[in-house]
């Protein structure tokens, strides 16, 4: 658990590190959200909303580089929001159903 609480805080932190002329940053950042995906099961419901706000700075910035689809970087960065938004809708869906109830 401890572990998982240093990949949400090295994959959030990785973010402020993001450039297209760098792929290790970003090879850090998709390595850190696949442990937190693998781990999912294991996240409070706080931290499931701290990832999923994370998740969205990561959408976010891949929609302002997605043009620069030949670079690894935003390659990269691609992997990273297809995880994202994966759990962007498992959460959004337990959070409606949270609401309903």
């Amino acid at each position: 658990m401890e572990d998982l609480k240093k990949d949400l805080l090295y994959y959030e932190n990785e973010i402020d590190l993001f450039s297209l002329e760098y792929d290790s940053d970003v090879s850090l950042m998709s390595m850190y959200r696949r442990l937190i995906e693998e781990n999912e099961s294991l996240l409070t419901e706080e931290q499931k909303e701290l990832l999923y706000n994370i998740d969205k700075k990561y959408i976010n910035l891949y929609k302002k580089v997605r043009k620069h689809k030949d670079n690894i970087s935003v390659m990269y960065l691609q992997i990273i929001v297809e995880r994202a938004l994966k759990f962007a809708e498992k959460y959004e869906k337990s959070q409606k159903n949270l609401i309903l109830h």
